[in-house]
């Protein structure tokens, strides 16, 4: 069993180090109960906050930052690879506790965001002793607007929500040095320009812990619901911390014993 988790764990990194043009962020799942409180998820590429204005209006901000390398060098020739993604997206919400520990939310918003690959490719010739280097690389903006209802389970030890995430995306400022035509409709980066894409992203979200701190993990599966052609990840798994800060937290209980009152 444990080697099973280990290799679907490895899958899951290599799948998010291959070329995608378009990898989900987190999903900002909050499930804010009263007016004051903040909640905050971090984890390696995710930065996400979340603050109730009022007893049912709520704001969030997201931040994504990843960077990843490869080297294929070998002693005669090989490959560097290298990707950066980014996105910064705001959005506002309503929140609505069912019972004292059910809560429904649902946010909208959007944001912009970038990423960029570079390859440098490396050859050397033992015969000539001469060695050369080709680089290419190709950049694009992007903007992304969402829509994103929950439902989830709040109590001090443990949080668990099911997210659906509505997401229309499109690519601007495209910049390519060094990708021919084919190599362009090899990779499907031709046709991006003229295209929006629009996706349904599904998430199970658990958190685990006490109050102020949990464990925060989450499932992503994105689904692109048009037929235009997208070099995608399809599944993430992401793990972090959360943190909780709410009124709630600081009213005192009187615990001392009705004998001693």
């Amino acid at each position: 069993m444990k080697n099973h988790v280990i290799f679907f764990l490895l899958v899951v990194l290599l799948a998010s180090s291959c070329k995608m043009m378009y990898v989900p962020n987190m999903v900002n799942v909050p499930l804010l109960k009263e007016k004051n409180e903040l909640r905050a998820t971090v984890s390696i590429s995710d930065y996400q906050f979340a603050y109730s204005a009022t007893e049912n209006i709520a704001f969030m901000l997201n931040g994504y930052i990843k960077n990843t390398s490869v080297s294929n060098s070998g002693s005669y020739s090989g490959s560097d690879y290298s990707t950066s993604r980014n996105l910064v997206e705001g959005g506002i919400g309503y929140f609505k506790p069912l019972t004292e520990d059910f809560i429904f939310e649902t946010f909208v918003g959007g944001g912009i965001g970038k990423f960029a690959y570079n390859n440098t490719y490396n050859s050397s010739y033992i015969f000539t002793g001469t060695s050369g280097s080709t680089n290419k690389t190709y950049s694009a903006n992007f903007t992304r607007y969402f829509v994103q209802p929950s439902i989830g389970y709040s109590i001090d030890f443990i949080d668990f929500a099911f997210s659906t995430r509505i997401i229309q995306l499109g690519f601007n400022n495209i910049n390519n040095v060094g990708y021919s035509d084919s190599d362009l409709r090899d990779e499907n980066l031709s046709s991006i320009s003229n295209t929006t894409y629009y996706f349904i992203e599904p998430a199970l979200t658990l958190r685990l812990g006490y109050k102020w701190g949990k464990v925060h993990m989450q499932a992503v599966y994105s689904n692109k619901i048009n037929s235009e052609e997208l070099n995608y990840q399809q599944f993430t798994m992401n793990v972090g911390l959360h943190i909780n800060i709410a009124p709630r937290f600081n009213k005192s209980k009187n615990v001392i014993p009705d004998l001693l009152k």
